[in-house]
């Protein structure tokens, strides 16, 4: 086994090097996928150069039986400024190696700690379905259930649930696929459901920088019969002296824009603050920061993940795993696919230009997976 300088520990194929300095652990987003690496390079090399933009919480090197790694790991830093930093700093840069010439991959680790719950009885209430999922699986943090737009009774016939971290969500899935533990859901008339699990679309991870330009708020759950002058009114109700550009309204979702940032951002926080004002019919709506069109669904399923990590819905496993047999393969083979040389469409040029935005939005992905 190769020595080291740096404190490491094996463990499930893994060399992990964790900061002995104590800090907070750091939130999602922190971790960077470092790819394409030669076989015999080690911490004692990779810790100091990704450590130049900022100190390491955790390094993890994949191993294979002859103790050379596995052409890739994670490096977690302290907080998601660093990471994105690491990314710019070393993402196509030469590493020296013994063996060969090597220009590392650096991006966002993926990080999914989502998984998909599919064949829930339609007529099982929320809070039913909350109960359930958190029974059946360990280190579940959030169940996520979307009703009927038309019956807000019904669920839509699946749920999302949010773990702790992406290893526990790993385990839970390997243990739902295997039928450990009990994955037969029964309804009220006594009828059997077998779940299917499976990872969801993950969360996308906003560059921070990006996040800070944002002057749209997001609204999930909005009635589906308030028109848009009504949803107008209820805001002006609740906003007050705030001002805000426009109001688009569609469905059960909406979104506001506003002239700036600060006057978006005082308005995030009243509503955080008032959310006990934003329930309906026993529908609570709820607010975000709108995302930008790049990191929408439809952007998404255009480009397969940097990393090519297979912790992804059954579409996107499929499209790489033909990648890495297909020499070339590329998701953008017609020419209504937009390119990765040039992510913005026209609708997004025209948009930036009439409202003087830094980018488009759109609504966002509920990441269903499929």
């Amino acid at each position: 086994m190769h020595s080291s300088k740096y404190p490491i520990v094996m463990s499930n194929g893994q060399r992990i090097y964790h900061n002995p300095l104590p800090s907070p652990p750091p939130p999602r987003g922190s971790e960077v996928f470092i790819g394409n690496l030669p076989r015999d390079l080690f911490e004692d090399e990779l810790i100091p150069l990704f450590s130049q933009v900022g100190p390491i919480y955790k390094f993890r090197l994949m191993m294979d039986f002859c103790g050379n790694n596995r052409g890739f790991g994670f490096a977690t830093y302290c907080c998601v400024e660093d990471a994105h930093r690491a990314v710019v700093r070393f993402n196509r840069t030469y590493v020296r190696s013994r063996t060969r010439r090597s220009y590392i991959s650096v991006h966002v680790s993926l990080d999914n700690c989502r998984l998909f719950f599919g064949n829930v009885p339609r007529d099982t209430a929320r809070g039913e379905i909350e109960a359930e999922l958190m029974r059946l699986v360990d280190g579940a943090v959030r169940v996520i259930v979307y009703t009927e737009r038309t019956n807000p009774s019904r669920n839509r016939g699946f749920a999302f649930v949010e773990f702790e971290s992406h290893a526990v969500a790993a385990i839970a899935r390997r243990r739902m696929l295997a039928g450990v533990g009990n994955n037969i859901w029964r309804d009220r008339d006594g009828k059997h459901h077998k779940l299917y699990v499976d990872w969801a679309e993950p969360e996308p991870i906003v560059d921070p920088m990006v996040l800070t330009e944002v002057k749209i708020l997001y609204f999930k759950n909005v009635p589906l019969h308030w028109s848009s002058d009504r949803f107008k009114d209820f805001m002006g109700t609740i906003l007050k002296n705030l001002t805000f550009e426009k109001i688009y309204k569609k469905d059960n979702y909406a979104f506001v824009h506003f002239y700036n940032r600060a006057s978006a951002e005082i308005a995030f926080q009243l509503l955080e603050a008032m959310s006990h004002f934003l329930i309906y019919s026993g529908q609570q709506m709820e607010v975000e920061w709108a995302r930008p069109s790049i990191y929408s669904k439809r952007n998404r399923a255009n480009h397969l993940p940097e990393n090519l990590c297979l912790s992804v819905p059954p579409k996107t496993r499929k499209l790489i795993h033909k990648s890495k047999k297909t020499p070339n393969f590329s998701l953008n083979n017609n020419a209504n696919s937009s390119s990765p040389q040039n992510d913005v469409s026209p609708t997004t040029s025209s948009t930036v230009s009439e409202y003087n935005l830094p980018l488009r939005f759109e609504m966002l992905s509920l990441g269903t997976g499929f």
